[in-house]
């Protein structure tokens, strides 16, 4: 099992994140939604975001975590890939689809660029959830740099490295 690399900014550890996603209880390979819910850790809860996999191209924000509100602005119900462009939006659709069906993890290190015009690194891992017959992925992410009072980010500029988790199922 590959873990993902450790975070070195704003936000807990991503490998404190994994362990937490697999001590939770499981229906097969990967945890119920209601169970990573009804665990919800206050470590981790403001820098998660949920985002539901479903037929169409959108990937709809279900949850964002309050210390991610404060930086990103408030997303919830919106499309997730809408805040890239659509080189990256595509790649990250895909990658989406391969964590909820091998599953797999997907850790992820982009360049966004704030309200100030800085360029900022933000890191991600991307765990599949199962939410009755649908699929959707938890995000914990993390902020590399910190950020100047009132600094916001405005979108995602690139993916500059992704690396696929063993999860235990193998990966892609």
């Amino acid at each position: 099992m590959c873990a993902a690399p450790a975070t070195s900014g704003l936000g807990p550890s991503r490998d404190q994140f994994l362990a937490h996603w697999q001590s939770l209880p499981r229906t097969g390979e990967t945890p119920d939604l209601a169970a990573f819910l009804d665990r919800s850790n206050p470590l981790f809860a403001p820098w998660t975001l949920i985002v539901d996999l479903g037929p169409g191209d959108a990937l709809p924000i279900r949850l964002m975590g309050t210390r991610l509100v404060d930086i990103f602005g408030e997303y919830t119900g919106k499309d997730f890939l809408r805040i890239m462009p659509t080189a990256v939006s595509s790649v990250v659709r895909q990658a989406h689809q391969k964590i909820c069906a091998v599953p797999c993890g997907w850790s992820t290190e982009s360049r966004v660029v704030t309200s100030s015009g800085r360029e900022v690194v933000v890191q991600l891992i991307s765990l599949p959830l199962r939410n009755k017959s649908a699929s959707c992925v938890v995000k914990l992410v993390s902020v590399v740099e910190r950020l100047n009072y009132h600094e916001a980010f405005v979108k995602v500029l690139d993916l500059q490295t992704s690396q696929w988790v063993d999860l235990g199922a193998g990966i892609p």
